[in-house]
């Protein structure tokens, strides 16, 4: 991921100015903390990834089946080198076997290997274009890597082989989300807990939807819901503790202790670094925030909402072009992700840009009319220039 370069920190400030000349006669608070709009610790376990089970043994698969066997047991033992060895030997002595190559993807991104999960994916459903869990599984990664419109392909195609299957129409809302469709987003995670009642990461995305649409109290009902169906799903915990500005001491603490498992999925060290980030941002602890989701970028190069936090940080740093550059890197990755356009503009308004920030209000307006705080910026901006705002 390109990054501007960094000449060095500045102190954190306990409040951004709002702008150094065409704002500086409005109070302070107009255009303050980016904190206060944008949902910096909220977290959605997204992305759905399904196991298929290892189906009956026949007699000349035996090896291969013993080596797939083999690989998902020291997977689960936090053994990467080995399950990744023991998968590749299964795939060179089967090679014809869809299983095989779906248990290496399963692996490989399990171990942090996302491109070579893909590449495995893509061989699986190949040879077994009927194996619904695979085509979901390469859609999650797709989607994670920021390829929302291959990703929204390939859980297509699963929820074509089977209807019912709930991970992939909860990914087929990430991918939908990403990709700005928030309606059809919002309708597929709200198919899955009717369809599925019990799907807990459902239920937390649906959540962090209502919450960005400003449905606060869904969002709370969503998460509530969650965290009743799924106590060790520590995301909707953390996120009802934020945004009811409780304590996220215990939810926290699950998910870092979740994290620091040996097989635990990068994904979950992501969310765990990022919502320790935000109990950072809470306390305007900046350079720590920004040193967690540092991490958490090398961890997971395309996940725009990670880039998002960390432009949040960098801005309440005065890193200007570090902020503007990460939000522009999260914005290819997902153009849907409305709250990092509305930091852009936050973001260009620090730097003096007043014009283009005003340009990227109105761009995100005409996106979603109904994002408020946009509505509000642009107000702030037309009122410092001495001109009234159009109507909408």
């Amino acid at each position: 991921m390109t990054r501007g370069s960094v000449d060095h920190v500045r102190a954190a400030r306990s409040r951004r100015p709002v702008c150094s000349h065409p704002l500086s006669g409005l109070p302070a608070s107009l255009l303050a903390s980016l904190l206060a709009r944008l949902p910096a610790g909220l977290l959605a376990a997204a992305l759905s990834l399904g196991l298929l089970a290892l189906g009956p043994r026949a007699a000349a698969a035996d090896e291969v089946d013993d080596l797939l066997n083999a690989a998902l047991a020291a997977l689960e033992q936090g053994d990467f080198d080995g399950a990744k060895a023991r998968a590749a030997e299964a795939t060179a002595r089967g090679p014809e076997r869809g299983q095989a190559w779906a248990m290496s993807g399963y692996v490989r991104s399990r171990a942090g290997d996302p491109a070579g999960g893909i590449e495995a994916y893509r061989e699986a459903v190949r040879l077994a274009p009927t194996d619904a869990v695979a085509h979901n599984n390469l859609g999650a990664l797709l989607i994670a890597r920021g390829e929302a419109e291959a990703g929204l392909a390939a859980v297509q195609q699963a929820l074509a082989l089977e209807p019912a299957y709930a991970d992939a129409r909860n990914n087929l809302g990430a991918a939908l989300e990403r990709l700005g469709r928030g309606a059809e987003a919002r309708q597929a995670y709200e198919q899955v807990t009717v369809r599925a009642p019990r799907h807990a990461t459902a239920l937390t995305n649906l959540g962090t939807l209502r919450w960005r649409a400003g449905d606060v109290a869904g969002a709370q009902s969503a998460w509530r819901r969650a965290q009743s169906l799924d106590p060790q799903l520590a995301e909707a915990g953390l996120n009802l503790a934020l945004t009811a500005g409780g304590d996220a001491a215990e939810a926290l603490a699950r998910l870092e202790q979740e994290a620091a498992r040996p097989a635990a999925h990068v994904s979950v060290r992501v969310q765990a670094l990022r919502a320790r980030a935000a109990v950072h941002a809470r306390a305007r602890r900046w350079v720590e925030a920004r040193g967690l989701l540092e991490e958490a970028q090398r961890l997971s190069p395309w996940d725009a909402r990670v880039l998002n936090d960390l432009a949040v940080s960098e801005d309440q740093l005065g890193l200007d072009r570090d902020a503007l550059s990460h939000l522009d890197a999260a914005l290819r990755l997902e153009p849907g992700l409305n709250v990092a356009r509305n930091n852009l503009g936050i973001v260009q308004v620090h730097a003096g840009a007043i014009e283009t920030a005003a340009e990227t209000f109105e761009d995100l307006l005409e996106r979603d009319p109904r994002f408020h705080r946009a509505h509000f910026n642009l107000g702030v901006l037309h009122a410092s220039q001495g001109r009234l705002p159009e109507a909408r």
